[in-house]
C-alpha cells in the first residue's frame, strides 16, 4: 500500500519532536538554573553571614552581655515581667543558635586531637571541658525555662537567681602585667649594681644567709667607665667567650676553658633526674607537652620558638611561671627561662636554670626593649623593673650595659 504524504513526515517528526524536546530542556537549564544556582548561593551567603555574625557574637559574648542586661533590668524591674520574658525567650533562641557553633568547634578539636594523636592527658582535659560546658549550658537554659513559665510575679526572683548563676559561671580572669605594680616593685627609676664576683653571686643564692640591706642607686650613678682595652675585649669575645666567663661566675667551674668539643664532652657531668622534673615554676602542663611535640621534641625547635614567639618584659624576678608564660606569649627572663626550661624537659631534655652577671652591647639591649633610641632612657627603664644593672661607659658613650640576667642550660647529646 502506498504511504501518504503525511506519513513521508512521521519518522522525521519524531526526531523533531525529540530534538525540540532537548532543546526545551536546553533552554530551561540555560535560562532556569542560573537563577536557581543564583538563589542557593544567595541563601549560603546568607547562611554564612548568619553563622559568622553568631560566631562574632560568641566570641565577644555579645549575647551574654545582653542577657545580663536583660535580666538585670527584669530583676530590678525596669521592664515589665511580660516585656523580659518575651526578651529572654528571644535570647534563649540566640544561646541556642549560638550552642551548635560550639558544639561543632569543640568536634573540630576532637578531630584534630585524634588526628595527631596527642597525649591522653589533652583527650581527657578535652572531655572534661566539654562537660563542664554543657553542665553550665544546661543550668542556664533550664533556669529560662522556669522563667518563662513563671508568673509575673515571681519573674524578677528568678531573674536575680539566674544573674547569680551567671556569676558563678564566670571565669576568673588571668592577672594582665602591670608595670606599677610589681611584687618587687623599686622606687622610681632606682637599681642596685649587678654583683660581679663569684663570692657575691654565691652569697645572693645561700639561704642560711640574711641578706644584707641593699642601696639603691639613680640611674645617672649606674655608670661605670672602662678603659679602650676593657671595651676592645668586649668588642671581639664572641658571645660563646662570654658565656663561658660567666658560667664560671655562676658556679658552673668544671667548664675550665673553651679547649676542644671532647674536653666539654667529658667535663659536663650527666644530669640528674631533678633537670627532667615540674618545679612550682617550671610547670609541665598538658599545653607545655603539646607544643614540645609540635615543636618535634627537637631542642633547636624549642629553642627557635621560644626566641621567636616570646615578648620581652624588662622585669626582675620570676613572676609567671611557664604556663602563664606560654599563655600570654611573654614574660621577663626569669619567665622565659622558665617556659623554655618545661618545653625542654617535656621533651625528655635535662634543663636548668643559670644566673650571673653578663655585658651585653647597649644596642641590642634597645632592641630587646622594643627598639628604643636612647642609652639612657633603656638603663632607666630597665632599672625601674627592678634589673640590677650598670652602664659600662667609654668617651661618655654607654657602649656596653652590665646586668644580672638568668638563662638556660640543657644538655644535649650530640656526640
Amino acid at each position: 500500500m502506498a504511504e501518504t504524504p503525511i506519513a513521508v513526515f512521521r519518522a522525521p517528526t519524531r526526531t523533531m519532536r525529540s530534538f525540540t524536546s532537548a532543546i526545551a530542556i536546553l533552554f530551561l537549564w540555560l535560562n532556569v538554573h542560573p537563577g536557581i544556582a543564583a538563589a542557593k548561593e544567595e541563601v549560603e551567603r546568607q547562611q554564612e553571614q548568619t553563622n559568622q555574625e553568631q560566631m562574632r557574637a560568641l566570641e565577644s559574648g555579645q549575647t551574654i552581655k545582653e542577657l545580663r542586661a536583660t535580666l538585670k533590668q527584669t530583676a530590678d524591674r525596669k521592664v515589665n515581667p511580660g516585656e523580659g520574658k518575651k526578651r529572654l525567650k528571644a535570647l534563649r533562641s540566640q544561646l541556642k543558635a549560638e550552642d551548635r557553633i560550639v558544639m561543632a568547634s569543640f568536634e573540630s578539636d576532637r578531630q584534630h586531637i585524634e588526628k595527631h594523636q596527642l597525649p591522653a592527658e589533652i583527650k581527657q582535659r578535652h572531655r572534661d571541658a566539654i562537660e563542664k560546658y554543657k553542665r553550665n549550658r544546661d543550668r542556664v537554659d533550664l533556669k529560662l525555662e522556669d522563667l518563662e513559665a513563671a508568673s509575673d510575679d515571681q519573674v524578677p526572683s528568678q531573674a536575680q537567681s539566674l544573674i547569680q548563676e551567671l556569676d558563678a559561671q564566670e571565669p576568673k580572669p588571668i592577672s594582665t602585667f602591670d608595670p606599677e605594680n610589681l611584687p618587687f616593685r623599686v622606687s622610681d627609676s632606682k637599681a642596685r649594681p649587678p654583683l660581679t664576683t663569684e663570692e657575691d653571686l654565691r652569697n645572693f643564692f645561700d639561704p642560711n644567709l640574711k641578706q644584707a640591706k641593699v642601696e639603691l642607686f639613680e640611674t645617672s650613678e649606674l655608670k661605670q667607665d672602662i678603659s679602650p682595652q676593657e671595651l676592645a675585649r668586649l668588642e671581639e669575645e664572641t658571645s660563646f667567650e662570654r658565656y663561658q666567663v660567666l658560667s664560671r661566675l655562676a658556679g658552673r667551674t668544671e667548664v675550665a676553658s673553651l679547649g676542644t668539643s671532647s674536653l666539654l664532652a667529658v667535663s659536663v657531668p650527666t644530669p640528674g633526674p631533678e633537670f627532667l622534673a615540674p618545679t612550682e615554676d617550671v610547670q609541665i602542663t598538658p599545653e607545655i607537652q603539646q607544643k614540645a611535640q609540635e615543636l618535634n621534641n627537637n631542642p633547636v625547635e624549642i629553642y627557635n620558638w621560644v626566641r621567636n614567639s616570646i615578648d620581652y618584659i624588662p622585669t626582675y624576678g620570676s613572676i609567671q611561671g611557664s604556663q602563664m608564660t606560654l599563655d600570654k606569649k611573654a614574660g621577663n627572663a626569669f619567665d622565659t627561662a622558665s617556659l623554655l626550661i618545661a618545653l625542654l624537659r617535656a621533651a625528655g631534655i635535662p634543663a636548668r636554670y643559670v644566673y650571673g652577671t653578663v655585658d651585653i652591647p647597649t644596642a641590642k639591649v634597645m632592641n630587646w626593649v622594643g627598639g628604643m633610641q636612647d642609652a639612657d632612657a633603656t638603663q632607666t627603664l630597665i632599672a625601674t623593673g627592678g634589673i640590677p644593672n650598670t652602664g659600662l661607659t667609654q668617651g661618655g658613650q654607654t657602649t656596653f650595659i652590665r646586668q644580672e640576667h638568668v638563662w638556660v642550660e640543657a644538655f644535649v647529646d650530640f656526640y
